[in-house]
């Protein structure tokens, strides 16, 4: 039986491209995880009974479609599954602004929730 391959369109190819490129940009951040930072990242507060963890950092109305799709492929979630991994002990977290519930991260874009999880999670330097 022969399998017909099916055509990548140039829409879908540049897509990939796009998503690819980012992940070689990102997996060495990630990899050296060196501290330093950009700027500050905050966000607003949303539905607190959503997240079950009193307040949701959950808005993305800000970011674009690519950072979104960033923040999805690391499957950023506002309640850690792990109790010992959560994103305030990440290396790449950063400390909300002052009077702000949200912090940010290093790497992916929008609000982080302190007690929140993604597959990009860093041990912390002591």
């Amino acid at each position: 039986m022969v399998e017909k391959k099916e055509k990548t369109s140039r829409r879908e190819f540049l897509q990939r491209l796009t998503v690819l490129g980012t992940a070689g940009v990102v997996t060495p951040m990630v990899i050296s995880a060196c501290g330093g930072g950009g700027g500050e990242q905050t966000g607003e507060q949303g539905d607190t009974a959503a997240s079950g963890v009193g307040f949701s950092c959950t808005d993305t109305s800000g970011l674009t479609e690519q950072e979104i799709q960033m923040r999805e492929n690391a499957e950023y979630v506002d309640a850690s599954p792990n109790p010992e991994q959560y994103c305030a002990n990440c290396q790449l977290y950063e400390e909300p602004a002052q009077g702000e519930q949200c912090g940010g991260c290093q790497v992916i874009q929008g609000p982080i929730h302190p007690e929140g999880y993604c597959t990009l999670w860093v041990a912390q330097q002591v």
